[in-house]
């Protein structure tokens, strides 16, 4: 049974890291922003610098693809559930935030780089479903309240993103 003082910690500790974390996050997609104003401006001509897979100008894509946005509606709705995603993995901390997202940016982007269609890939979702998906297994293989609330939560928000 869970007790009303364990859920208030848990949800003090979601606010406390939420408010220490903001500052990077907002940092990260303030970036965006801007690489994507100038994206816009140059007429998407950035979008060359996305994951081209097989190909080997493609793979500084997979460091600068999350950067790089098609249109401001696909930044947006990247930025939103990257905003929501990230500050849930933060609360184990920032050097951890940094270490999984680095993780899921290398792997994810290799992996398109190797399998993905012949086609510029560029966006954030890469990044958006590694962090789903390490919160859904976070939740399995490490079982606490917070963690297990954090699965259900990104399964019934996130879930359609499947």
């Amino acid at each position: 049974m869970i007790s009303m003082q364990q859920l208030t910690q848990t949800l003090d500790q979601i606010i406390v890291s939420a408010q220490a974390n903001f500052p990077i996050i907002g940092t990260l997609i303030g970036i965006a922003f801007i690489v994507q104003c100038c994206n816009f401006i140059l007429q998407y001509r950035l979008c060359v610098f996305g994951i081209m897979p097989r190909h080997p100008l493609g793979l500084i894509g997979i460091v600068l693809s999350p950067w790089i946005h098609g249109s401001f509606n696909h930044f947006f709705s990247n930025a939103l559930v990257f905003l929501a995603l990230a500050n849930l993995i933060a609360l184990e901390g920032q050097m951890h935030f940094t270490v999984i997202t680095l993780m899921i940016m290398v792997i994810g982007g290799g992996a398109t780089w190797l399998l993905g269609r012949k086609a510029l890939h560029v966006g954030a979702s890469g990044i958006i479903m590694g962090y789903w998906g390490y919160l859904l297994v976070n939740a399995y293989h490490h079982p606490t309240l917070l963690t297990i609330a954090l699965g259900v939560l990104c399964f019934y928000f996130f879930g359609g993103l499947l």
